[in-house]
């Protein structure tokens, strides 16, 4: 059983690593870069990895739900300002699904 609230999910944009982090920048977040990944500053271990072709990886976890959905959503926000495709899946404790926030812009 997970003791953890987690995140599993992809954002699939052609922007750049560096994009990224500016968009991030320009919202707000503050962050470290190592190499082929972002990692958030933030209560929920927010990082984004290289993944295939133009999508990203992006996990998180939290010791509360409240802190991983809050700060889900406010990555969302972000990337749908930027009209940037992303899909993250939310878990319990219990390695249960409690939300889906996504993201798909009209002319995808």
């Amino acid at each position: 059983m997970a003791s953890f609230f987690m995140l599993a999910g992809t954002v699939s944009t052609e922007k750049t690593l560096a994009d990224i982090e500016k968009l991030l920048i320009d919202n707000g977040f503050q962050f470290k870069t190592d190499d082929d990944e972002i990692f958030v500053k933030s209560s929920s271990n927010l990082t984004f990895r290289s993944g295939f072709g133009h999508e990203y990886i992006v996990v998180a976890d939290a010791q509360e739900q409240t802190t991983l959905t809050t700060e889900s959503r406010l990555l969302s926000d972000s990337l749908k300002q930027n009209q940037i495709k992303h899909e993250f899946e939310l878990y319990d404790r219990a390695n249960e699904l409690y939300e889906v926030i996504e993201f798909s812009p009209k002319d995808d």
